[in-house]
């Protein structure tokens, strides 16, 4: 649940008085474990046209404040039983593009792991055929195509690419670990 205070984040501040977030960037935050650690992280959307952009924020029991992790603008879901992350964004037409990253976060820093970009727009599919490329991610840089599947099989409607999106990282994520 997005927190608001009439519509418009203010800021965050500890109870010392320490300015954590300045509303005038957020337009909302969440309360959540987005690590599943047993303590309430913060994860603070930015006034943008990608509705999930946001800053995530992990707390650091050690101490006692939250750190922003790095590389990350998206609102990340972790797979369940794992140190394991993936996202999704927009990529165009209308949503039927979208992008997907496999990550895991050390040492308050997300890396990628492994990358899906699929290309569901039907707009000259002769010349760009509707299909999903998978990669593996090398040297935190460098993509490796190591699958390719189609579209309309796996995402036969609009509503089953999130669905999709965290099945197949959820039943293939060692296929990308180091």
């Amino acid at each position: 649940m997005r927190t608001f205070k009439d519509n418009n984040f203010q800021s965050l501040c500890t109870l010392r008085g320490d300015t954590v977030l300045n509303g005038e960037f957020y337009s909302g935050v969440e309360f959540i474990d987005i690590n599943a650690d047993g303590y309430k992280d913060i994860r603070a959307f930015i006034y943008s046209n990608t509705p999930n952009q946001c800053e995530n924020y992990l707390y650091d029991k050690a101490n006692k404040t939250f750190r922003l992790i790095e590389n990350c603008d998206l609102d990340i879901q972790i797979i369940k039983g794992t140190k394991y992350y993936y996202s999704y964004n927009k990529a165009g037409c209308a949503d039927m593009n979208w992008e997907s990253y496999l990550s895991k976060i050390e040492n308050y820093k997300l890396i990628s792991l492994g990358y899906i970009y699929a290309q569901g727009c039907d707009f000259e599919v002769k010349e760009n055929p509707q299909k999903i490329e998978i990669y593996k991610i090398q040297n935190t840089d460098k993509k490796v195509l190591i699958k390719t599947l189609p579209y309309l099989k796996n995402i036969p409607r609009f509503d089953d690419t999130w669905s999709f999106i965290k099945n197949y990282w959820t039943k293939n994520y060692r296929e990308f670990i180091n």
